[in-house]
């Protein structure tokens, strides 16, 4: 695990729509996902959430829970769920929620 972990903000997430991120898994190796999109975030009550979807091999299948995914920018957690396949990719989802900026 990384000495250092980035909790990225929605715009930080957009800024890696279509970058590759990495994930260690157990066996020592590494998978590439791609972070396909991001939702449009959703304001509720001064917190706003969005989802944040990425792919992967489908040789590879994640488990649900939590992962540390490494970029360009750092590495920071994503609580990743599976929620489709198809031939070439793995889908994966993951929901973000974060105080929205008019009440920080």
């Amino acid at each position: 695990m990384p000495a250092f972990l980035i909790d990225p903000s929605y715009a930080d997430l957009v800024g890696l729509t279509g970058h590759q991120v990495s994930v260690n898994v157990d066996d020592g190796s590494t998978v590439s996902l791609w972070l396909e999109s991001i939702s449009t975030p959703v304001g509720f009550e001064g917190y706003s959430s969005y989802s944040v979807h990425l792919t992967g091999p489908p040789t590879v299948d994640l488990a649900a829970g939590v992962h540390v995914l490494h970029s360009e920018n750092g590495d920071f957690r994503l609580n990743l769920e599976p929620v489709g396949r198809d031939v070439r990719f793995l889908h994966y989802e993951a929901y973000r929620i974060e105080i929205s900026a008019a009440s920080a």
